[in-house]
């Protein structure tokens, strides 16, 4: 096998195996970016549609899955997203959010 090839295969693991780490273990940079959007984006949306209402219902479950798969998505989903009053609970910086809940 001559060296192209072999550098063309390596680039395609490379991307393949980039692609399986954002999608399983998610980029946190990515993820602290997206929060710092959305977060203020449910404050509004509460004030003006209700907890209960389905646009802020979709807001909050797409945080919950910007967290890592696992145990974290877990525990992200049951202290902010589930209860009623768990959005209150987040903060506005990403970063101030426990380990074991994030990134």
């Amino acid at each position: 096998m001559n060296m192209i090839a072999k550098a063309g295969i390596v680039g395609r693991i490379a991307t393949v195996t980039n692609f399986v780490y954002k999608t399983f273990f998610g980029d946190p940079k990515d993820a602290n970016e997206a929060y710092l959007r959305v977060h203020p984006t449910i404050r509004l949306a509460v004030k003006e549609f209700g907890r209960d209402s389905k646009e802020v219902q979709g807001l909050l479950d797409m945080l919950g899955e910007l967290s890592p798969v696992g145990a974290k998505r877990r525990n992200f989903i049951r202290r902010y997203v589930t209860p009623l009053d768990g959005w209150l609970m987040l903060p506005h910086n990403p970063d101030n959010i426990p380990y074991g809940f994030w990134h």
